[in-house]
């Protein structure tokens, strides 16, 4: 992120790996893609990149509960948003899992969830839709939809 001037003021870098699924070893990207970065890197907003999730009419049931803890903070002692996905598969047994793939997934972040807070996870699914929210002291933490696609 630069100011008015081009100064640089923030600048920020990750690292990946990729594990191949057969063998559990760490690949080349090099030798797995044949395909120039550009063609994943967006120049348009994504389409509904704001959109405002609401809770779905039906029944929600609790799947799960758990707390914050130091391992899932970020640098400012909030749960790193990352984590958030955690929560969301850990929703789901492996069964499940291994029988379907996130298509897409959307979530908006309503409160943060600091360290030692506990929250609960609630789901309702619809056909290839689940539904989530995650609550702490009765207010919602983050609301989700996930859409799958069933394994041939």
């Amino acid at each position: 992120i630069t100011d008015k001037d081009g100064n640089v003021i923030i600048s920020g870098s990750s690292k990946w790996v990729v594990i191949d699924v057969n063998n559990h070893m760490i690949r080349r990207c090099a030798n797995l893609f044949d395909f120039s970065d550009e063609q994943y890197i967006p120049t348009e907003p994504f389409e509904n990149a704001n959109r405002t999730l609401s809770d779905k009419d039906g029944q929600y049931e609790c799947v799960m509960s758990d707390r914050v803890h130091i391992c899932e903070l970020d640098r400012n002692v909030h749960m790193n948003n990352a984590r958030y996905g955690d929560i969301m598969l850990n929703a789901f047994s492996v069964d499940w899992l291994k029988k379907h793939t996130i298509q897409e997934f959307d979530i908006n972040f309503l409160s943060e969830l600091k360290y030692g807070d506990c929250y609960r996870v609630f789901k309702s699914d619809d056909d290839s839709i689940s539904f989530l929210r995650a609550e702490c002291d009765d207010k919602a933490s983050f609301r989700a939809e996930i859409y799958w696609k069933e394994n041939d």
